[in-house]
């Protein structure tokens, strides 16, 4: 997986001042139209250079620029909102015309975000433009893999051609990513035959996307001449299949032999055989006297069932016994509870718990629930952000809020709400 710059460098959580907001969702007020005209507010939409956060220059003052720049964004995306599709053509051009890519990457969720189907199709000729700044070309992927369909398939499959390994990169996520799987069949044609840049998205993405069936190709690319598809393969397979591996550069064909011999016996197995083989062979080594291979039984079970990960003291070498039998009971446990449920069922409780802390109302705790949130559903609606610094100085009140938004929000969504594919966007 490649998971973008931000998120390895920040946790961000839900901006405050969004909270003036009555819901995440773009509302219209029945019988009521902003006083402005469309034009000029998608105009003013435009001037705004959406830098993001200075990632060199992080510090309270660019946050809080960020987030008075974020705000003001959000407003005129809820009054535009309010012209519904009358709203739309203006976008549009004002996107095809924009020539600073920050400001197109803002325009450009604006348009998801109101549904701006109309852009589809003018959007894929600039994408195909390869004399057009490669800048202005990377942000459209991720738009077609939010509002298209099969229609899209053949341009950005096309894309993950492309010389730019980032723009190839998007495009094969965005491939993956694509309402009703329609990109999965040309998934397959860049894991076989793509660029070394569009085999190793792919071999990421089949994980990600939770494509069982690519399982043999995923064994096979082991063997592939680079080091990134061999890496990426091995990450899908264990999330595919559920068995712990560790990745092991530079010896890819004992790899790729280890997986082979395993999937000629366990390749007629079912999922949830695969699922419970993998409990039980990580309780097993959890109980085990081998420190290491306890350590790693474990972590891959807190992975696998997104729970807490285990103490490293628990398991180290001559370490507490109280503690490792607390950790033993711990998992035997949950299996015992929860084994039988699926890995979507493990998400939706995980999503749970972070709620409930998200709602504590010591600042410290409740930035664990919103963090950890966050990682599992990337934000719903991409709101504004804050960092820890800021949300511990937060009125209880005001955090108190958003966890209540949190909550309407998943109890809404939670039946319908797909992790899949959410880590590339």
């Amino acid at each position: 997986m490649t998971i973008p710059r931000y998120r390895l460098i920040m946790t961000v959580v839900l901006l405050m001042l969004a909270l003036s907001s009555s819901s995440w969702a773009d509302r219209t007020t029945p019988g009521s139209l902003p006083a402005r005209p469309v034009q000029t507010v998608v105009d003013e939409l435009a001037s705004i250079e959406r830098r993001g956060v200075d990632l060199e220059n992080l510090n309270l003052a660019e946050i809080q620029r960020d987030s008075r720049e974020a705000l003001h964004v959000n407003r005129l995306r809820r009054e535009l909102a309010r012209y519904g599709k009358a709203a739309h053509e203006p976008l549009v051009l004002a996107t095809i015309a924009c020539r600073r890519a920050s400001t197109l990457e803002m325009l450009l969720d604006v348009m998801a975000r109101l549904k701006v189907r109309l852009a589809l199709k003018p959007l894929e000729k600039l994408l195909m433009m390869r004399k057009r700044d490669i800048t202005l070309r990377r942000p459209i992927p991720r738009f077609l893999s939010l509002l298209g369909g099969k229609n899209q398939v053949a341009s950005l499959l096309e894309t993950s051609r492309d010389r730019d390994l980032n723009l190839a990169k998007q495009a094969v996520f965005a491939l993956a990513v694509l309402p009703g799987r329609a990109g999965i069949p040309a998934l397959y044609q860049a894991l076989k035959s793509g660029s070394a840049a569009a085999r190793s998205a792919a071999a990421e993405a089949m994980g990600e996307v939770d494509e069982f069936p690519a399982v043999p190709l995923l064994i096979a690319a082991q063997l592939d001449r680079d080091h990134y598809v061999q890496t990426f393969a091995q990450g899908s397979l264990t999330t595919l299949t559920y068995r712990y591996s560790p990745d092991r550069p530079g010896y890819s064909k004992a790899q790729h032999k280890e997986w082979a011999n395993w999937w000629r016996i366990h390749g007629s197995s079912s999922r949830n055989e695969l699922k419970q083989m993998a409990l039980r062979m990580n309780l097993k080594e959890i109980e085990g006297s081998d420190p290491v291979k306890a350590q790693q039984a474990a972590n891959w079970l807190a992975e696998l069932s997104f729970q807490g990960r285990s103490p490293a003291v628990a398991f180290r070498a001559g370490g507490n016994a109280i503690v490792k039998a607390i950790e033993v009971a711990r998992w035997k446990t949950w299996v015992d509870n929860h084994g039988n449920e699926s890995r979507l069922d493990w998400f939706r409780q995980a999503v749970d718990r972070a709620i409930e802390t998200l709602g504590a109302r010591n600042p410290a705790v409740s930035w664990n629930g919103l963090s950890r949130l966050s990682d599992l559903i990337a934000i719903p609606e991409s709101d504004p952000y804050l960092f820890r610094a800021v949300w511990v100085r937060t009125e209880a009140s005001d955090r108190q809020g958003v966890a209540t938004r949190y909550k309407a929000w998943w109890q809404k969504n939670r039946q319908t709400f797909s992790p899949l594919g959410r880590k590339y966007w």
